[in-house]
């Protein structure tokens, strides 16, 4: 019996295969599905209730630059590299883990953690 070692594939150069660049998928990195238009299948549209600031597992939160591609926690919408958007820390787990955020849905997060600090003064004056 053959070790799998010793066995040897071989490709006819008449077959063509693996030949030509048309037999062969080409292959995209990650961020260029999105800048492409590829990922149809996700929705940008934002899921879920908008979060608050008053949380007790939120730290502050803070603007940043994107290192690499990235997509908002909350609408998926594709964050290029290079560009502005803000984090906020999740606290509490085993280890630091940030969401990154676009600047649509940080400002609709900052409305929505308005509203909960105006009606918080509205109970504390009455």
């Amino acid at each position: 019996a053959e070790s799998f070692a010793a066995s040897k594939i071989t490709v006819a150069p008449s077959s063509g295969f693996l030949a030509s660049s048309k037999t062969m998928p080409e292959i995209l990195p990650v961020g260029v599905w999105a800048a492409a238009g590829l990922d149809s299948m996700k929705s940008n549209k934002p899921k879920g209730k908008t979060p608050s600031l008053i949380g007790g597992t939120l730290g502050a939160p803070r603007k940043c630059s994107v290192l690499r591609v990235s997509a908002c926690n909350r609408c998926k919408d594709t964050i290029s590299k290079g560009t502005e958007c803000y984090e906020i820390p999740q606290l509490g787990g085993a280890f630091s883990n940030c969401k990154k955020y676009c600047d649509k849905c940080f400002s609709e997060i900052l409305v929505k953690t308005k509203a909960d600090l105006d009606i918080l003064f509205t109970t504390i004056e009455n």
